[in-house]
């Protein structure tokens, strides 16, 4: 794609550690499937003033890993740098929209970002190792260089809402104990300099995670641990039931489960917190999910 050329051209030409993309820049036509230029303008003739982008540029091969770490992240940074200032400028200028950036779909699921030989010919899901290179190698370079298009467009870096990576499965004990290793990780910087030393949890607006169903003790546990304590100022599922919920009938559950759960915590109306339905209508076409 033209973007991506430009971004390794810059790369080239010893671009710095701050992503070198231009407001205005367009981003390549497709990622991961979806055409990323044409629905951010659909949604602005439609008027839509917020868009969540999940999961986008996410590897899933060890060729599109090694692209991650090319020039200390030079050209992955530029992609997201030139995605981010294209989706609020230019065009869409005059009416911008909120984005809320959720950097990785399912860390926990597969060694996808990390290059590391756990020695299991069959893959490691869930590994302590793997949670600290998502944020060496993933998070923290994607957060840098979306705070800095953030501040070129707006003269403010915290514009653009930046969600952790979900961890799925999060019922279970081992996805819980990962998603503490991942919050705890200390940067080191290698890809993001003018983040090292602070923490994973430091560096981002909300937790992220799949498949609570609404349960109560866990997602106690999660916000007592990091949002109580102010560590971390949200929390969402983005992905609930999949396409083995039970229709219409699991959606209201687990949205009633979860809304309670809010309100006793005191979100009201607060963005602090919410719940994305994936998958059921798939099961139960029909299902308003």
């Amino acid at each position: 794609p033209d973007m991506l050329d430009a971004a390794k051209m810059r790369s080239r030409q010893g671009a710095g550690s701050r992503p070198a993309g231009a407001a205005g820049s367009r981003p390549a036509a497709s990622m991961s499937g979806i055409d990323t230029r044409a629905n951010l303008q659909a949604a602005s003739r439609a008027g839509v003033d917020q868009i969540w982008i999940t999961g986008q540029v996410a590897p899933s091969n060890p060729s599109r890993v090694e692209f991650l770490l090319a020039k200390k992240g030079a050209y992955y940074k530029d992609l997201l740098y030139a995605l981010y200032s294209y989706a609020n400028s230019g065009e869409f200028k005059n009416k911008p929209i909120e984005v809320y950036w959720e950097i990785g779909n399912e860390v926990n699921s597969s060694p996808r970002f990390s290059l590391r030989d756990l020695g299991d010919d069959k893959g490691v899901f869930g590994h302590p190792e793997h949670a600290k290179d998502y944020v060496e190698y993933y998070l923290a370079p994607s957060v840098e260089a979306l705070r800095a298009a953030a501040q070129d467009v707006y003269g403010d870096p915290k514009k653009v809402k930046i969600l952790m990576g979900s961890v799925s499965g999060i019922l279970k004990r081992e996805n819980q104990a990962f998603l503490d290793v991942l919050l705890n990780t200390t940067i080191e910087g290698k890809n993001a300099p003018t983040l090292a030393g602070k923490k994973a949890y430091e560096i981002i607006d909300a937790v992220v995670v799949h498949y609570a169903m609404g349960d109560r003790l866990i997602l106690q546990g999660i916000y007592d641990k990091w949002i109580k304590t102010g560590k971390v100022h949200g929390f969402w599922s983005t992905e609930e039931l999949g396409n083995r919920g039970r229709g219409d009938y699991g959606v209201a559950l687990v949205a009633m489960r979860s809304l309670d759960f809010m309100s006793e915590n005191g979100w009201g109306n607060s963005p602090r917190g919410g719940v994305i339905f994936w998958g059921d209508e798939r099961a139960h076409p029909g299902t308003p999910a």
